[in-house]
């Protein structure tokens, strides 16, 4: 073998490598999942939000006339918005028949984990 073959075939500097290897890919998956962690919390709300109204059996409509929000409103909600009024919120919580302040608290935490990045 010859000696430029022979340092690129040496245990320890392959194994060095990998090593490296698995440390980048270690802080990538932290990283990724750490990203997604933040994108669940972020859109929390909007999936409780569509999930609640499909449970209840209200249509869009329904929902934003019985919580006073405009239906495009009611859309941008379930897409991820997240209201800052509280009498809004407490609309919401009403047409969704959940108590207003465990609707805030999610609507915090998904206002908080979309505005970390």
């Amino acid at each position: 073998m010859s000696m430029s073959q022979n340092r690129f075939h040496r245990p320890e500097v392959l194994a060095a490598t990998t090593r490296l290897t698995e440390r980048q890919a270690s802080t990538l998956s932290s990283t990724a999942d750490q990203e997604a962690n933040r994108l669940w919390w972020a859109f929390a709300l909007a999936r409780y939000t569509a999930a609640r109204r499909e449970e209840l059996g209200l249509t869009v409509g329904e929902a934003a006339e019985l919580s006073g929000l405009e239906i495009s409103e009611w859309l941008g909600l379930e897409q991820g918005w997240v209201p800052q009024d509280q009498e809004m919120l407490k609309g919401i919580a009403g047409a969704l028949r959940v108590r207003w302040t465990d609707y805030s608290t999610v609507a915090l935490l998904s206002e908080c984990h979309q505005q970390c990045r």
